[in-house]
Protein backbone atom coordinates (compact mmCIF):
# COMPACT_ATOMS: atom_id res chain seq x y z
CA UNK A 1 0.00 0.00 0.00
CA UNK A 2 1.57 3.59 -0.85
CA UNK A 3 1.25 6.37 1.89
CA UNK A 4 1.37 8.68 -0.96
CA UNK A 5 -1.22 11.29 -3.04
CA UNK A 6 -3.01 9.06 -5.22
CA UNK A 7 -1.91 11.35 -8.49
CA UNK A 8 -4.50 9.85 -11.62
CA UNK A 9 -6.48 6.56 -11.21
CA UNK A 10 -8.65 4.99 -14.43
CA UNK A 11 -10.62 2.14 -14.37
CA UNK A 12 -11.46 -0.18 -17.43
CA UNK A 13 -14.54 -0.12 -19.34
CA UNK A 14 -15.63 -3.07 -17.89
CA UNK A 15 -15.02 -2.29 -14.28
CA UNK A 16 -13.12 -5.40 -13.98
CA UNK A 17 -9.24 -3.56 -13.24
CA UNK A 18 -8.26 -0.31 -11.89
CA UNK A 19 -4.46 1.51 -12.32
CA UNK A 20 -3.84 4.05 -9.78
CA UNK A 21 -0.47 6.65 -9.83
CA UNK A 22 0.88 7.80 -6.81
CA UNK A 23 2.70 10.93 -6.37
CA UNK A 24 6.09 8.67 -4.79
CA UNK A 25 6.47 7.10 -8.61
CA UNK A 26 4.55 3.93 -8.04
CA UNK A 27 1.76 2.48 -10.37
CA UNK A 28 -0.57 -0.14 -9.17
CA UNK A 29 -3.35 -2.43 -10.54
CA UNK A 30 -6.24 -4.08 -8.73
CA UNK A 31 -8.29 -6.18 -9.85
CA UNK A 32 -12.29 -5.97 -9.31
CA UNK A 33 -12.45 -7.90 -6.06
CA UNK A 34 -9.36 -7.58 -4.14
CA UNK A 35 -7.99 -4.70 -2.27
CA UNK A 36 -4.24 -6.23 -2.60
CA UNK A 37 -2.78 -5.14 -5.77
CA UNK A 38 -1.93 -7.46 -8.34
CA UNK A 39 1.18 -5.53 -9.32
CA UNK A 40 3.31 -2.42 -8.73
CA UNK A 41 5.93 -0.57 -10.52
CA UNK A 42 7.76 2.17 -9.57
CA UNK A 43 9.39 5.12 -11.64
CA UNK A 44 11.79 7.49 -10.91
CA UNK A 45 9.60 10.07 -10.54
CA UNK A 46 5.82 11.47 -9.63
CA UNK A 47 3.24 9.69 -12.09
CA UNK A 48 1.11 12.03 -13.80
CA UNK A 49 -1.58 10.24 -15.53
CA UNK A 50 -2.55 6.37 -15.98
CA UNK A 51 -5.02 4.20 -18.86
CA UNK A 52 -6.05 1.24 -18.98
CA UNK A 53 -7.81 -0.04 -22.07
CA UNK A 54 -11.62 -1.41 -21.65
CA UNK A 55 -10.67 -4.68 -20.87
CA UNK A 56 -7.54 -4.07 -18.80
CA UNK A 57 -5.03 -5.98 -20.95
CA UNK A 58 -3.04 -3.13 -21.64
CA UNK A 59 -1.95 -0.21 -19.00
CA UNK A 60 -0.17 2.92 -20.07
CA UNK A 61 1.61 5.43 -17.23
CA UNK A 62 3.29 8.79 -17.68
CA UNK A 63 5.58 10.04 -15.26
CA UNK A 64 7.73 13.28 -14.71
CA UNK A 65 11.05 11.35 -15.31
CA UNK A 66 10.04 12.51 -18.93
CA UNK A 67 9.14 8.38 -19.82
CA UNK A 68 5.83 7.13 -21.07
CA UNK A 69 5.55 3.02 -19.88
CA UNK A 70 3.23 0.40 -21.59
CA UNK A 71 2.27 -2.98 -19.61
CA UNK A 72 0.89 -5.40 -19.92
CA UNK A 73 -1.91 -7.13 -16.96
CA UNK A 74 -0.07 -10.30 -16.53
CA UNK A 75 3.42 -8.45 -16.11
CA UNK A 76 4.55 -5.11 -13.65
CA UNK A 77 7.60 -4.92 -16.26
CA UNK A 78 7.07 -2.34 -18.50
CA UNK A 79 6.74 -4.15 -22.21
CA UNK A 80 8.63 -1.04 -22.95
CA UNK A 81 9.43 3.05 -22.38
CA UNK A 82 9.61 5.82 -24.50
CA UNK A 83 11.09 9.13 -23.44
CA UNK A 84 9.17 12.48 -24.11
CA UNK A 85 11.92 14.76 -23.42
CA UNK A 86 9.48 16.23 -20.82
CA UNK A 87 7.18 15.52 -18.02
CA UNK A 88 4.62 13.18 -19.09
CA UNK A 89 1.57 15.03 -18.14
CA UNK A 90 -1.35 13.46 -20.05
CA UNK A 91 -2.26 9.69 -21.34
CA UNK A 92 -4.49 8.07 -23.44
CA UNK A 93 -4.93 4.55 -24.86
CA UNK A 94 -7.89 2.91 -27.08
CA UNK A 95 -10.12 0.77 -26.10
CA UNK A 96 -8.76 -2.39 -27.67
CA UNK A 97 -5.15 -1.52 -26.32
CA UNK A 98 -3.53 -1.25 -29.77
CA UNK A 99 -2.98 2.68 -30.02
CA UNK A 100 -1.60 4.84 -26.97
CA UNK A 101 -0.70 8.49 -26.95
CA UNK A 102 1.25 10.80 -24.30
CA UNK A 103 1.70 14.20 -24.24
CA UNK A 104 4.73 16.33 -21.92
CA UNK A 105 5.31 19.54 -20.59
CA UNK A 106 8.22 19.53 -23.38
CA UNK A 107 5.31 20.74 -26.20
CA UNK A 108 4.98 17.47 -27.71
CA UNK A 109 2.28 14.59 -28.42
CA UNK A 110 3.82 11.12 -29.36
CA UNK A 111 1.50 8.55 -31.16
CA UNK A 112 2.00 4.73 -30.55
CA UNK A 113 1.38 1.22 -32.20
CA UNK A 114 1.16 -0.88 -28.98
CA UNK A 115 3.73 -3.17 -30.62
CA UNK A 116 6.09 -0.70 -30.89
CA UNK A 117 8.09 2.03 -28.70
CA UNK A 118 9.17 3.77 -31.98
CA UNK A 119 6.09 6.47 -32.15
CA UNK A 120 4.47 6.44 -35.12
CA UNK A 121 4.53 10.33 -35.02
CA UNK A 122 5.44 13.31 -32.89
CA UNK A 123 3.86 16.56 -32.55
CA UNK A 124 6.21 18.72 -31.84
CA UNK A 125 6.68 23.02 -31.74
CA UNK A 126 3.20 23.00 -29.90
CA UNK A 127 2.46 26.07 -28.52
CA UNK A 128 2.57 24.91 -24.92
CA UNK A 129 2.35 21.92 -22.81
CA UNK A 130 -0.13 18.78 -23.07
CA UNK A 131 -2.63 18.85 -20.33
CA UNK A 132 -5.05 16.75 -21.51
CA UNK A 133 -5.78 14.18 -23.97
CA UNK A 134 -8.47 11.41 -25.03
CA UNK A 135 -8.13 8.48 -27.73
CA UNK A 136 -11.44 7.31 -29.97
CA UNK A 137 -12.21 3.71 -29.30
CA UNK A 138 -10.30 2.44 -32.33
CA UNK A 139 -7.31 4.11 -32.32
CA UNK A 140 -7.92 6.79 -34.94
CA UNK A 141 -8.43 10.30 -33.44
CA UNK A 142 -6.94 11.81 -30.79
CA UNK A 143 -8.42 15.16 -28.97
CA UNK A 144 -5.65 17.04 -27.05
CA UNK A 145 -5.95 19.97 -25.15
CA UNK A 146 -2.96 22.58 -24.79
CA UNK A 147 -1.74 25.17 -22.04
CA UNK A 148 -0.84 28.52 -24.69
CA UNK A 149 0.38 31.33 -23.53
CA UNK A 150 -2.23 32.06 -20.39
CA UNK A 151 -5.20 30.17 -22.84
CA UNK A 152 -6.10 26.60 -24.17
CA UNK A 153 -6.17 25.41 -27.36
CA UNK A 154 -8.16 22.17 -28.51
CA UNK A 155 -6.48 20.04 -31.27
CA UNK A 156 -7.69 17.32 -33.42
CA UNK A 157 -5.40 14.63 -34.23
CA UNK A 158 -5.88 11.46 -36.62
CA UNK A 159 -3.68 8.72 -35.95
CA UNK A 160 -2.23 8.98 -39.69
CA UNK A 161 -0.72 12.32 -39.44
CA UNK A 162 1.21 14.48 -36.40
CA UNK A 163 -0.29 17.72 -38.48
CA UNK A 164 -3.83 18.44 -36.98
CA UNK A 165 -7.23 18.14 -38.66
CA UNK A 166 -7.95 21.46 -36.82
CA UNK A 167 -6.99 23.22 -33.75
CA UNK A 168 -9.17 25.87 -31.30
CA UNK A 169 -8.38 28.64 -29.30
CA UNK A 170 -10.25 28.53 -26.04
CA UNK A 171 -10.30 31.43 -22.90
CA UNK A 172 -8.90 29.15 -20.40
CA UNK A 173 -7.26 26.67 -19.19
CA UNK A 174 -8.31 22.82 -20.46
CA UNK A 175 -8.82 20.19 -17.92
CA UNK A 176 -9.59 17.72 -19.85
CA UNK A 177 -11.12 16.61 -23.34
CA UNK A 178 -12.98 13.46 -24.66
CA UNK A 179 -14.03 12.07 -27.51
CA UNK A 180 -16.52 9.84 -28.45
CA UNK A 181 -16.40 6.14 -30.41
Amino acid sequence: ESSDKVAAAALSADGNFSVVGYDDGTVWLYGKYNSTPLWSYTADEEIGAVGISSNGSYIVAGSKDDYVYLFARNSSSPLWSYDLDGKVLAVAISADGQYLVAGSNADKIAFFARNSSTPLWVASNLPGYVDALSISDNGSYVAAGVKASGSGRVYLFHKDSPSPEWWDGVGGRINSVDISG
